[in-house]
């Protein structure tokens, strides 16, 4: 057998898815006297997509909406109520996030949705009940600036003959000073989820949903003592891999790299942005993870986020607001990548005009970005609705790869898992293969080598985070080590 033990060196300082089409339905609008139809469907199930009028109820300020796996619209929120397929208030779903004087002025006086939010309500799958959907928003209490209640729903959408029933509301999670920018990502295991509720600091509560319900809060410090981040107007995502997560401010963009399996965020780095405006506007990450995308208002910037791990990021300013105005500028606002692997970009204002980058995995201007290229039917709601990541699947032989669930034939496997800190190698003995992952801040010369010191395998100049196959079948049996060196100078920590 084979005994690989991690050396950890370093120098201080230096079962198969269905389509999983769960997003392929976009509704944007609100209702306005002589709008009729008062909203657009984007329609993702067509190719290109298809951009149409549709039926609305409430306003689609602060929104989600939830297709089923293969594509058919089930039903979506605006933060005031749950709406069903036919545009109609589905039975019990009335009064999400009531009380409160936010809710009469933007629900009952008015039909804008639940206001003074961007990104406060997201809604998932129930893993383990394939009817059932969980819909987690934010809440403003009887008198406060931003949102302090996180809540769940729960739609049922195997009763009344299809059309849903809301079957819990209102349920309380947890207080907090919470930021806007709810969002979620599929556990490692490929099947629950981690929803992330950041708070307007350094402080992120994370919650599981599994089979057997919602547990957390579990409360992490991202360790960083910046305060770039208020509580409205933030935008947060996480990268399609799911391996980072990232989130803008007042000037600053966030990253951080991310544990599927754990739940835990690790190597916070930050970038302040020299713009022209400071005022929050959109993030989002291209379709292979490499380029983030950030607007500020009248500026489109793209870095990529390898560099910002590294603290060498160098923003790219791809292209300034043209000055084009339908009654009302067309300025730069929240971002959405879509099924299409296209980037959406919606204005700061509620215009009839969505921008577009239609290369994103291209760098610099290669990646296409066209303003005001997608006119609508009627004006969007100043927003763009808030999706996870749906086709993420489990990640390949990581610590939580237990269920025997792997993506469909066809779909790129997720990068190996990484560790929050150190190197961990499995299994332990080997006989075949062996998996080396080493945590995200890590970086140097890694080497695995014999009981007499013989170099077997070197990567010379390593950056994390990355997971390492080797095989192992034609080593002979003994001890074999891992070292990963920094700078020639270095201690030993043996796991």
């Amino acid at each position: 057998m084979k005994y690989i033990i991690p050396l950890l060196i370093y120098i201080l300082p230096l079962h198969l898815f269905s389509q999983n089409k769960h997003d392929y339905n976009w509704l944007s609008g609100y209702h306005r006297v002589g709008l009729n139809p008062p909203g657009t469907l984007l329609d993702f199930n067509a190719v290109p997509v298809d951009i149409k009028p549709s039926a609305l109820l409430g306003g689609l300020t602060d929104a989600t909406v939830m297709s089923d796996s293969s594509g058919r619209l089930l039903f979506y929120s605006d933060g005031c109520m749950v709406m069903n397929a036919n545009h109609t208030m589905m039975t019990d779903g009335d009064s999400i996030n009531a009380p409160g004087p936010n809710f009469l002025s933007a629900c009952i006086y008015d039909s804008t949705g639940y206001s003074g939010l961007w990104q406060g309500i997201i809604s998932l799958p129930y893993p383990g009940h394939p009817e059932l959907y969980v819909i987690f928003h934010l809440r403003h209490p009887e008198s406060s600036w931003g949102p302090d209640n996180l809540h769940y729903t729960l739609v049922d959408m195997s009763a009344e003959n299809g059309l849903g029933r809301v079957v819990k509301k209102n349920e309380f999670l947890m207080q907090g000073k919470f930021a806007d920018c709810l969002t979620a990502i599929r556990h490692g295991n490929g099947r629950d989820w981690w929803l992330v509720a950041a708070e307007g600091d350094d402080t992120y509560n994370l919650f599981l949903l599994s089979p057997s319900g919602i547990t957390g809060p579990f409360v992490q410090q991202g360790g960083y003592t910046t305060r770039a981040f208020d509580r409205i107007g933030n935008q947060a995502v996480f990268s399609p891999d799911g391996t980072r997560y990232a989130r803008i401010g007042l000037g600053h963009i966030l990253q951080m790299e991310f544990d599927r399996c754990s739940g835990r965020f690790s190597c916070p780095r930050f970038l302040e942005i020299d713009s022209n405006s400071k005022i929050g506007g959109g993030i989002a990450y291209s379709p292979d993870s490499r380029l983030l995308y950030v607007t500020f208002n009248t500026e489109l910037f793209q870095f990529r986020s390898e560099d910002m791990r590294t603290n060498s990021a160098k923003p790219l300013l791809i292209d300034t607001y043209d000055g084009f105005s339908s009654i009302i500028p067309t300025t730069f606002f929240r971002m959405q990548l879509a099924p299409d692997q296209k980037i959406y970009m919606c204005c700061t204002n509620g215009t009839y005009w969505l921008h577009r980058i239609n290369n994103p995995n291209e760098e610099g201007v290669a990646c296409n970005f066209q303003q005001h290229s997608i006119h609508l039917p009627t004006p969007n709601a100043i927003s763009l609705n808030n999706f996870p990541v749906f086709r993420l699947y489990d990640q390949p032989h990581s610590i939580c790869d237990t269920l025997g669930i792997d993506a469909p034939p066809g779909i790129a496997p997720a990068p190996g898992w990484v560790p929050e800190q150190g190197v961990k190698v499995y299994p332990s003995p080997a006989t075949d293969w062996v998996y080396i992952a080493v945590a995200a801040c890590d970086y140097g010369r890694l080497r695995v080598v014999n009981a007499e010191g013989q170099v077997l395998y070197e990567i010379k100049d390593w950056k994390g985070p990355q997971s390492i196959e080797l095989p192992v079948a034609e080593w002979p049996s003994g001890m074999y080590f891992v070292q990963l060196h920094r700078h020639n100078q270095y201690r030993h920590i043996q796991y």
